[in-house]
């Protein structure tokens, strides 16, 4: 590229005329310069989008959308203006609703998934392996609903940061995409506390059968999640938290054993023996009833392992 011709562009007008004359190079230009910060600029920055929009491949659009996530997310994710969100929106579910034709589905299935947030960007991109297209369009359609301030858009705002972080721990080649993801999946649990229980309490059930349930298998779901990165990072004090706080929105579930399972691991990793031993024993009755095999198999490992170090017969 000629870093002369562009070095020389000073002006939004020099920029329009660039991208007249040769507008996939001069876009790729802008998206170097621009793809992660905002322009000081508010003409160029709104020239680079429309340009994006019009003129960029699929994954321009995705690299520039992603490059623009709050790193403290607040109300929005996207540091970008309201105009420029609803043209990408626009731009990606098209782009997804026709790839989405091309599955074998029946008519009345394919449309359920095109008018779904959550649905269309899994089927299309997440099940084909491409996560960082799924997670562009998991925060469009976040910021869509940002003003929505009953409790079923607190639900579907904090399922969209749930997808969302999972999309970009599984896209590990963007740019602080663990990072991201991570302060993504912890803000979702602000989006349902408690607090959301009483404003369904007051408003009955909310669209699409959304219900107080629904946020506690969500809250759950997302200290799973945070338990298993926190394992993972070996912080095993962290984990455990996570897996106990887990546990405690479902403590007669399978999903609740297993869980506790998981947070022994982080005890016994700290050294926490006997806290491990007192865990495994709490929950053996348990596992005869609700277990799966793997689950089974996971628990009788683990509490082998405390009987030898412990010096314990079993």
């Amino acid at each position: 590229m000629d870093a002369d011709r562009y070095g020389g562009a000073t002006t939004v007008t020099d920029w329009k005329e660039l991208l007249r004359t040769d507008p996939r190079e001069t876009l790729s230009e802008l998206l170097s310069r621009l793809a992660a910060r905002r322009s000081a600029d508010p003409d160029l920055e709104d020239l680079f989008w429309r340009a994006l929009v019009d003129y960029g491949e699929p994954h321009e659009v995705t690299r520039a959308l992603l490059g623009r996530l709050r790193a403290a997310p607040g109300p929005t994710l996207l540091d970008l203006d309201q105009e420029h969100r609803t043209r990408c929106h626009g731009r990606l579910r098209v782009e997804a609703a026709e790839e989405l034709g091309a599955f074998r589905l029946d008519p009345g299935e394919r449309e359920a998934i095109a008018g779904h947030p959550l649905r269309l960007p899994e089927t299309v991109y997440e099940r084909r392996g491409r996560p960082a297209a799924a997670a562009a369009l998991y925060a469009l359609e976040h910021d869509r609903l940002a003003e929505r301030e009953d409790a079923f858009g607190a639900l579907a705002r904090a399922a969209l940061r749930y997808k969302l972080a999972r999309a970009l721990h599984r896209a590990a080649s963007l740019e602080r995409a663990g990072e991201l993801g991570f302060a993504i999946m912890e803000s979702a649990l602000r989006q349902i506390e408690p607090g959301v229980g009483a404003q369904w309490s007051a408003q009955g059930t909310a669209p699409g059968g959304a219900s107080p349930a629904m946020a506690v298998r969500l809250r759950f779901h997302v200290y799973e999640w945070l338990g298993l990165r926190h394992y993972e990072a070996e912080r095993y004090a962290e984990a455990e938290e996570s897996f106990l706080r887990a546990a405690a929105l479902l403590p007669e579930s399978e999903l609740g054993v297993a869980v506790l399972v998981f947070a022994a691991n982080a005890l016994l990793h700290q050294g926490k023996r006997s806290e491990a031993r007192h865990l495994l024993d709490s929950i053996q009755g348990r596992m005869r009833h609700l277990g799966p095999r793997d689950l089974a198999e996971e628990w009788e490992a683990l509490y082998g392992q405390l009987e030898e170090e412990l010096g314990e017969e079993s």
